[in-house]
């Protein structure tokens, strides 16, 4: 069906998927800020704080509006067309850590993982016209309810102005934001912050007005598509630590990144799905906590964003998707004897996933993951690339496309 007119409302949500013809472009500005914001690092860095935040969106995440699709002529006479009404989703909570770093002369740079949802309601009307006798005009489908579920990563440079009882503060930097394919979601955008921090009982808490603006992407629907301008209020509570780098239950935290790529194909194509295909050896990365237990022991922990990525034939065209998961490897670390500079390391543990924007068949979240890799320190800096193998639980034993269970990663991590 051809859409006949189209008519924009204010702001909300959409149930039907289209997929996402193009992906967006990735502005070098904000990139070439978020690495320079990470290179002033290590030099000036004074206190490292690891808190929690939470809040909510003011506004309408998604567009809302009307769109009409002409259906043709019946065999009885009468002229058919469908209208789809998107209506916005309730406000919904923004959950997420906040990482805090200290810098001088009232400094900082904060770094947040937020979780979020998006949701809308859609009805799908159709229309008769003349209608047939004792019939009504009209048959309402739905409402259908959809729900995207996304992370958010902004990076920003703080200033905090040193007054007797509180400091207001105001941030600037880039947001990054995972999205696949279907969603609408930019995955690039710029976030400005201003809010108040004060102390109650050892706490520090922060209010914050938060504006993040993303990147125009192109997509192939209107009603329903992600709104550009995202209006949030945030509370961040921490409890400032008393040095560089910090701790936790008086034992060093270690804070870094991790990226690499996943081996071989990314999911399997099921018999039942003969216009899929797969696609192999997809980028990885994410964010790595370790602290010592007891000499060469240590526990790590990882928060990895994998996307599967493939393809799918629609409309005689070869169309990319993505299936999103983020992987919760805990493990226990053992290192080696030193050798000159460099340390060996063995690592295993269970591993948790969860995913989104689901295009396969939905994943298992329970696996166990084993790690051997080389350690090397740089000052500060530790880099330690690993060969990384991970057994998922068993899935659903279906004929439909599905993740793979055994999965060999090539890792680097960089932590301080």
């Amino acid at each position: 069906m051809e859409p006949r007119t189209s008519t924009p409302l204010n702001a909300a949500h959409p149930l039907d998927i289209p997929i996402a013809r193009r992906t967006s472009r990735v502005n070098p500005a904000l990139v070439a800020s978020a690495i320079f914001i990470a290179a002033c690092v290590p030099a000036a860095a004074q206190q490292l704080n690891i808190g929690i935040i939470a809040g909510t969106n003011l506004n309408d995440d998604v567009r809302s509006g009307r769109e009409v699709f002409g259906g043709g002529f019946l065999p009885s006479g009468e002229t058919q067309f469908t209208t789809q009404v998107v209506h916005p989703g309730a406000r919904r909570p923004i959950l997420g850590i906040r990482m805090d770093l200290d810098l001088q002369r009232g400094w900082a740079v904060e770094f947040d993982a937020l979780h979020r949802e998006w949701k809308s309601t859609m009805d799908v009307i159709i229309s008769r016209s003349p209608p047939p006798p004792g019939v009504s005009a009209t048959t309402n489908l739905g409402p259908f309810t959809r729900t995207l579920t996304s992370w958010e990563f902004p990076l920003l440079a703080k200033y905090r102005f040193q007054l007797r009882d509180f400091h207001p503060f105001i941030a600037l930097g880039p947001a990054f934001r995972p999205g696949g394919s279907g969603t609408g979601l930019s995955h690039v955008g710029g976030a400005a912050d201003m809010g108040l921090e004060f102390r109650a009982r050892g706490f520090r808490i922060s209010p914050t007005l938060r504006y993040t603006r993303w990147q125009a992407k192109r997509v192939g629907f209107i009603i329903g598509s992600p709104l550009r301008n995202q209006l949030e209020v945030l509370v961040a509570v921490d409890h400032p630590s008393s040095g560089f780098p910090a701790r936790v239950f008086g034992r060093k935290l270690s804070v870094g990144v991790i990226a690499g790529i996943g081996l071989g194909k990314d999911f399997h194509v099921g018999n039942a799905d003969p216009t899929k295909s797969s696609e192999g050896n997809s980028g990885i990365y994410g964010v790595m906590l370790e602290s010592p237990v007891s000499g060469p022991w240590a526990v790590e922990v990882d928060g990895i964003y994998r996307p599967l990525h493939g393809s799918i034939v629609e409309v005689n065209q070869r169309v990319r998707f993505a299936h999103l998961t983020w992987e919760f490897p805990a493990l226990a670390k053992y290192r080696f004897p030193a050798t000159r500079r460099v340390v060996p390391f063995l690592a295993a543990g269970p591993a948790f996933r969860a995913e989104g924007n689901i295009n396969l068949q939905p994943v298992s979240h329970f696996g166990a993951t084993i790690a051997a890799g080389l350690e090397s320190k740089f000052g500060l800096l530790k880099i330690a690339p690993s060969l990384r193998y991970t057994r998922w639980g068993r899935g659903p034993d279906t004929s439909n496309s599905r993740t793979i269970p055994n999965q060999m990663h090539v890792l680097v991590s960089f932590g301080f």
